[in-house]
């Protein structure tokens, strides 16, 4: 068990030291993929609260 919990530690200290290191984001290269990746390549819009 102590494993484990370490691992996700370890995992996550990762992904955030990435995200923190990558912080720009390409718009129309983001699109594509999400696209590509959806069901049916459709995107769904959201409203904001406003």
């Amino acid at each position: 068990m102590f494993g484990r919990g370490k691992m996700l530690y370890n995992t996550r200290q990762s992904s955030l030291s990435w995200a923190d290191e990558n912080r720009t984001v390409n718009a129309s290269e983001l699109y594509e993929l999400l696209k590509a990746c959806l069901p049916n390549g459709e995107l769904i819009h959201l409203k904001s609260a406003t």
